[in-house]
């Protein structure tokens, strides 16, 4: 498990090949319940533009003080880095700030293409 402090943190995956289509992020997580929570894909040039998105309604359950859900991306060639990596951002913003946690029990990747 992991404890989240600060307002972002970022892990990079890389790419076995730069052909998959789709990532899908599986999170399981404990937070407050008015606390923000959002992923990021990160463009491939470097630059600090994202793509955001929250864990929809529908893709989340309960389980007791724990939450999982997932978010799934469409990887297109404008965000894979050099060496075939995805940069992922988490970010809640304020959390410092409000000094509350995000307790992570563990985040799981899927990588998704066309058949050969």
């Amino acid at each position: 498990m992991q404890e989240i402090k600060k307002d972002t943190v970022s892990f990079s995956v890389s790419l076995t090949r730069p052909t998959f289509q789709k990532i899908t992020l599986f999170v399981r997580y404990k937070k407050n319940e008015t606390t923000p929570l959002r992923f990021g894909l990160q463009k491939g040039d470097g630059s600090w533009d994202f793509y955001f998105k929250e864990i929809k309604k529908e893709d989340l359950r309960e389980m007791g003080e724990w939450k999982e859900g997932f978010i799934v991306f469409d990887i297109t060639p404008e965000y894979i880095k050099k060496g075939n990596k995805l940069n992922i951002l988490l970010s809640s913003p304020e959390l410092s700030e409000k000094r509350e946690v995000i307790t992570l029990s563990h985040i799981r990747v899927r990588l998704l293409r066309n058949p050969i």
